[in-house]
């Protein structure tokens, strides 16, 4: 360890450098604290200053003052010299920064422990500072990691589209990086088009990994007999009936670490628009028919992932040419505003009924504003999840977490 000694006594400052050697410690001299503050700057070695109090051009407590105002990139520990003994002596150094204290003459022994002392408590700094440098590039890492999951996430969700004579729109915001929500929609047979959407419970990494294999559990199969859709005697395919999706689901992801979804799974038959759907604890969802009238439909199931014996039904509902369905997460009714009040569903309910019925991409673009109103103010940005308008922004606080996923999906039969 480097020290500074800051002397203006020739005697003394020779005794005290041949002590300091004698010690094993490398000794830097200066004479007053114009010269200290200069080897302190030139020379980033030096973590300990020995001073004298009483100097000619700048004192011991001035010096310390300018050290403490300093933009080190280290601690310097500062040890002031003096021949005066009262005990106010001792606070005000100790005010001007000082760490320690040493009365004239020295005592070589208190000398050694004063400056061994100052020695440990220079390493503790060094050593937090090396764990807090590790922490900060593992921290890093993460982030860079979230970033990277969360861009899979994203690839993972379908591109907004007509299927068929059906049109297909979401938003989705996550409450951190990565989110326990997932949606999906897809060809099930040429006469059928299945949709999804799911939200674990919690949210972040945990609920994101559990989303991430249900994705890949649902549609490991697509095209062949298994989980969404069973055989005919005739070797054909037909769809799987959604309670009985959601009864396997319920078998297969049995928690032991808590954890556990909600899940509306549906088929469409294309030809009938005839609906067929089951609801494992999510939110029921809302049907805008031609003159934009709004009604909730089904009725809630039970949670999947909680009770092994837990039974499931299959729901029906007709969507006729220009009627919609959206379909949502209880994130979405529960976000609150700065005031700390639930978006809620009549709310819900009217900016569907009242949001223009261009496409399933008005609806969805007019609600996911609505919601960046309600949660925050409009002056600041955050890019929203959507396929569609990936170049443009959302209204958001800077900053702004949400307590819970947003997702929502907006279906509409073409007229």
């Amino acid at each position: 360890m480097k020290i500074l000694l800051v002397e203006d006594s020739d005697s003394t400052r020779l005794y005290l450098s041949v002590l300091l050697q004698q010690y094993g410690y490398d000794t830097v001299i200066a004479s007053d604290g114009v010269q200290a503050l200069a080897l302190l700057e030139a020379d980033h070695a030096i973590h300990l200053v020995l001073t004298d109090w009483l100097m000619p051009n700048m004192d011991g407590l001035e010096l310390c003052k300018r050290i403490r105002s300093m933009s080190l990139q280290r601690y310097v520990y500062l040890v002031v010299l003096t021949q005066k003994s009262q005990k106010s002596a001792l606070i005000e150094s100790m005010e001007a920064g000082a760490d320690d204290f040493l009365f004239k003459p020295v005592d070589k022994d208190e000398l050694r422990v004063r400056i061994e002392a100052g020695r440990r408590m220079i390493t503790l700094e060094q050593n937090l500072a090396a764990h807090n440098q590790q922490l900060q590039q593992a921290q890093a890492q993460i982030q860079r990691d979230l970033q990277a999951a969360a861009h899979t996430q994203q690839s993972l969700l379908p591109k907004p589209c007509c299927l068929q004579g059906y049109q297909f729109d979401w938003r989705f915001y996550p409450s951190q990086w990565v989110a326990g929500d997932m949606l999906n929609y897809f060809p099930l047979t040429p006469e059928h088009i299945g949709f999804y959407q799911l939200d674990v419970s919690g949210h972040g990494i945990h609920s994101a990994l559990l989303s991430f294999a249900l994705y890949h559990r649902i549609i490991n199969q697509l095209g062949h007999s298994g989980l969404l859709l069973q055989a005919t005697e005739q070797n054909g395919l037909v769809p799987t009936p959604p309670h009985q999706v959601a009864a396997e689901l319920n078998q297969i992801f049995q928690s032991e670490d808590g954890l556990y979804f909600t899940l509306l799974y549906g088929v469409i038959e294309i030809s009938s628009g005839l609906v067929s759907f089951t609801q494992a604890g999510h939110p029921q969802p809302l049907k805008r028919d031609a003159v934009a009238q709004v009604e909730y439909c089904g009725s809630n199931g039970f949670p999947i992932g909680l009770l092994p014996a837990a039974d499931y039904e299959t729901q029906q509902l007709w969507l006729m040419p220009g009627e919609m369905l959206l379909i949502y997460s209880d994130g979405v009714t529960d976000c609150q505003n700065l005031q700390g009040e639930t978006f809620g569903g009549k709310r819900l309910v009217t900016v569907f009924s009242e949001a223009q019925n261009d496409s399933t991409y008005s609806v969805t673009h007019e609600l996911g504003q609505v919601l960046c109103r309600w949660c925050c103010c409009e002056a600041s940005e955050l890019a929203c999840s959507s396929q569609n308008d990936s170049e443009q922004a959302c209204h958001w606080c800077t900053g702004k977490t949400f307590e819970d996923d947003m997702t929502f999906l907006v279906i509409q039969r073409e007229t």
